[in-house]
């Protein structure tokens, strides 16, 4: 799934107002995979902001 997460979040930017930020919840696992994607732009710009969720266990 991480791997088609770029490719979704660009269809998602591509169809909504250019007004709508996009959030992307995130493990600390895929942070750096999405930080250096084609989505640098776009968090660099605030369009897109991250959001680290903690791992509490194995099952999250």
């Amino acid at each position: 799934a991480v791997d088609h997460l770029v490719a979704i979040v660009h269809n998602v930017n591509y169809h909504i107002p250019s007004t709508w930020p996009i959030q992307i919840f995130h493990g600390k696992d895929n942070e750096d995979f999405i930080r250096k994607s084609t989505l640098a732009p776009l968090i660099a710009s605030g369009k897109i902001f991250l959001t680290l969720m903690e791992q509490f266990d194995d099952r999250f």
